[in-house]
């Protein structure tokens, strides 16, 4: 059977394992594919799109990062993809040309003794560096230009000032975070309607940003710009500004 075949055996079983959170999210991913093509879509239809808009090869390295974004790095969906990763991952390093032994340089090839620079054609005391020409002290650049929060993962972010934003964050400024959210398809009405059901701020604040930091880098990112721009006061109290 070819790869092409197994793969989409594979990425069938692969759907079926997902709920539909999942597979909403990883439709959204799938950017590649236009938006009114995929909308409506079965899970049945889907493998035959995924692998004519990426092809089979890209389809499988697409599938694999979305899976861990969503995130499903479980078992049951892992152990179908990994023997497809392993398998390109192998063509890929037998597809890395060997150097050929004729490729070591001969022993004629050696430098002879007599061409080692004679001791005149040592540099002389006088040129060594100056002083001056040494870069001061002053053109090494300050700790403080050094970025550091900002390769710091959204979702780490998040886990960080959880406590805190817990605490913090208000009624409406959920619902604004919410309704961003929604509206880029980062949760499903379901999940919206579970947040709302909470009776207090701080109930439903911690079952936003746990189930935000669940679905990886871009929820968590857009939550933290959503807040930035909804309650400055606050994002700056929890140093996401």
């Amino acid at each position: 059977m070819s790869l092409d075949e197994r793969w989409r055996r594979a990425l069938r079983s692969i759907l079926e394992l997902l709920t539909p959170s999942d597979f909403t999210d990883m439709l959204f991913y799938l950017d590649q594919i236009p938006q009114g093509v995929k909308t409506n879509k079965t899970r049945e239809e889907i493998p035959d799109l995924v692998i004519q808009y990426y092809g089979t090869v890209n389809s499988i390295s697409e599938i694999y990062e979305i899976m861990r974004e969503i995130p499903r790095r479980d078992a049951a969906v892992q152990d179908l993809l990994r023997p497809f990763v392993e398998e390109l991952k192998e063509q890929a390093e037998n597809s890395v040309p060997a150097r050929a032994a004729g490729s070591v340089p001969a022993a004629g090839s050696v430098p002879a003794a007599g061409s080692v620079p004679a001791a005149g054609s040592v540099p002389a005391a006088g040129s060594v560096p100056a002083a001056g020409s040494v870069p001061a002290e002053d053109s090494v650049p300050a700790a403080g230009s050094v970025p550091a929060e900002d390769n710091v993962p959204a979702e780490e972010k998040l886990l960080k000032v959880r406590k805190e934003f817990i605490k913090r964050v208000s009624g409406p400024v959920l619902n604004q975070l919410l309704d961003q959210l929604l509206e880029g398809r980062f949760i499903i009405d379901e999940e919206m309607q579970s947040v709302l059901t909470n009776k207090t701020s701080e109930a439903k604040a911690r079952e936003v940003i746990d189930l935000v930091r669940r679905k990886g880098n871009k929820a968590s990112a857009l939550l933290i710009q959503t807040l930035c721009d909804v309650d400055k006061p606050v994002a700056e109290e929890l140093k996401l500004i």
